[in-house]
């Protein structure tokens, strides 16, 4: 039975973390909020650590809430997510599991309480981000904040493979098999400049002469795939694959638009041995959903 998640809402000081502990002491659950993350691998506070700290944060947060969630266990996150984006990432995570998830809004907290209940504790804010965030995310908003729209592509829960279909492996494309060099990923026009990933490459042939399907899944656009079929041609030379891409125009993150493709074309249709990426929150998927991700080279972007 998968658990449920609960995702606070709220300004600095408007009690989020004291209603999340209160929550777990009187009805269990797990604390997965970003600043007990950063203790627990930095024994550092919020605002200390860099991008890449901070990405290994998240990560470790999403991974967190998908196996309690998986467990059955309650989650609390107790951040401000402030930001609809946030809330929908966790949102996500949530549907991914098939799981129940809620917000519990404190943006109704008057300003200047928090600002008090922040000046009163040891770690402080400060009255300057607390009023500016309230400026910027809670002032002339109705309350509760909107909910962002959830992604309803991410309600499959972990891979089952099924020993008698084709088997397969599934390999990116940028920054996997091919090098983008000074090209921009968003410079379609110049997918075919890319330089190939000679080791990656004969790793992918091995494979297909084995008998492995391979299916390229790749953050690109549809308007690339002339190009990219091209390149791929020209570069890897596989008589048979797939080529599964990006509808054009659609811009939200490659987990989830591989998460849909994966869902669309591969699930119920191949017993997928490992798949090749090489993005973090890309790979963080793809473990999630329980395959074998080898990631060819670091990917904190």
């Amino acid at each position: 039975m998968p658990g449920e998640l609960i995702i606070f809402r709220g300004l600095p000081g408007s009690g989020k973390t004291s209603l999340a502990e209160l929550e777990q002491t009187l009805s269990g659950g797990v604390l997965a909020g970003r600043d007990h993350l950063r203790r627990l691998l930095f024994g550092a506070e919020g605002g200390q650590l860099g991008r890449a700290d901070e990405h290994r944060v998240t990560e470790l947060q999403a991974h967190i809430v998908r196996q309690r969630l998986r467990a059955g266990d309650r989650v609390l996150v107790d951040d401000m997510n402030l930001r609809a984006r946030y809330v929908r990432r966790l949102a996500e995570l949530a549907r991914a599991e098939r799981a129940e998830w809620r917000v519990v809004d404190l943006t109704d907290e008057p300003l200047e309480t928090c600002i008090q209940r922040d000046h009163d504790r040891e770690r402080t804010v400060g009255a300057d981000r607390i009023r500016d965030l309230h400026a910027r995310f809670i002032w002339g908003q109705r309350y509760p904040l909107p909910l962002p729209v959830i992604d309803e592509t991410r309600e499959s829960g972990p891979y089952e493979p099924s020993p008698g279909l084709p088997k397969a492996v599934l390999v990116d494309i940028d920054g996997t098999v091919a090098r983008m060099g000074d090209r921009s990923p968003f410079d379609a026009a110049r997918v075919g400049e890319d330089s190939p990933n000679q080791p990656v490459i004969e790793l992918v042939r091995s494979l297909y002469q084995q008998g492995y399907a391979v299916a390229f899944v790749s953050g690109r656009t549809e308007d690339a795939r002339g190009e990219t079929e091209r390149w791929l041609e020209r570069h890897v030379d596989l008589p048979n694959h797939r080529l599964l891409m990006r509808p054009a125009g659609d811009s939200r993150r490659d987990a989830i638009v591989k998460h849909e493709l994966f869902d669309q074309h591969i699930r119920e249709h191949f017993n997928v041995l490992a798949v090749l990426d090489d993005r973090n929150q890309v790979v963080a998927m793809w473990r999630e959903l329980g395959l074998t991700c080898l990631q060819v080279t670091d990917g904190a972007f």
